[in-house]
């Protein structure tokens, strides 16, 4: 499993390349990011290159587990994302016009796409994290959980906040 995803495209001769990738939770520590409880992903990269670019295609392929928001049971969630990243020669280099395009100088000929990789990651994933519902349209979330919670919304709110609520009717 990598930890970075590096394409070495100094040597690579004017074409079409590919490059497979395995990352899992470790990839993430690097980021700091401890919300995956396990994944397994495939990064496909396809890079063309020419005499005065180099054009990225990123497929993201594979599954995440994290927490359900609701009830904290394990989730998996697919991912399948594709992204298009230019990659140009400018004079500062390292400089990023925006998300998809990035500037280089002639001396580099290596390219790190690890925190492109993990932006498309997290972007592909739901804002909420929730267990779907089934095809009667009822929760598929962990069900004593789910009464735990209906149970604790019933108890008798606090007086100084009753008013509060008295002012959203």
């Amino acid at each position: 499993m990598s930890e970075e995803i590096i394409l070495k495209f100094n040597d690579l001769s004017i074409g079409s390349h590919n490059f497979d990738f395995e990352i899992d939770k470790e990839f993430f520590e690097k980021f700091d990011h401890h919300d995956f409880v396990d994944c397994s992903l495939k990064i496909a990269i396809n890079l063309i290159k020419d005499e005065r670019m180099l054009t990225i295609t990123v497929n993201v392929k594979g599954t995440v587990d994290v927490e359900c928001d609701r009830c904290l049971d394990i989730l998996t969630i697919p991912i399948d994302s594709t992204e298009t990243i230019i990659v140009k020669e400018g004079e500062d280099g390292g400089e990023f016009e925006d998300d998809n395009i990035i500037f280089i100088t002639k001396n580099d000929f290596e390219l790190d796409l690890s925190n492109q990789i993990f932006d498309i990651i997290i972007l592909s994933l739901p804002m909420r994290k929730i267990h779907p519902d089934d095809e009667n349209g009822a929760s598929t979330c962990n069900a004593s959980q789910l009464a735990y919670l209906s149970s604790a919304e019933e108890e008798k709110i606090d007086p100084r906040w009753e008013a509060l609520n008295k002012l959203k009717q």
